[in-house]
């Protein structure tokens, strides 16, 4: 018997609390690496959906992602259905998010 929901938001806070020094490598498209740990990947995707939710962000909004299947795209698949859980955990965010216009793209100063 399960006692919490298969979502992606337990799963994220499970590989934080049993894998969190553990490292994700990444090959970038100029054959470099990225190399990071579980911590590092759940606090970035924790920070994306606190700035989409400050974006106005609500559960049945759409959010399209066009990049490589690399770390920023994992933090993506991530961040944005956190973003529509009731209460993302809150993170110490270095950039924010600001949206310029409506139907402009957000982008980070």
């Amino acid at each position: 018997m399960m006692h919490f929901e298969l979502t992606l938001p337990p799963l994220l806070r499970r590989a934080e609390t049993y894998f969190g020094d553990q490292k994700i490598v990444t090959r970038l498209p100029d054959k470099s690496f990225h190399r990071y740990t579980y911590a590092e990947f759940a606090r970035r995707a924790r920070a994306l959906a606190v700035a989409l939710q400050e974006l106005g962000l609500e559960r049945g909004d759409r959010v399209a992602t066009l990049c490589w299947n690399h770390y920023q795209h994992l933090e993506a698949y991530f961040g944005i259905p956190c973003a529509w859980s009731s209460t993302p955990s809150t993170c110490d965010c270095t950039r924010t998010i600001s949206r310029t216009s409506p139907g402009t793209p957000a982008t980070a100063p």
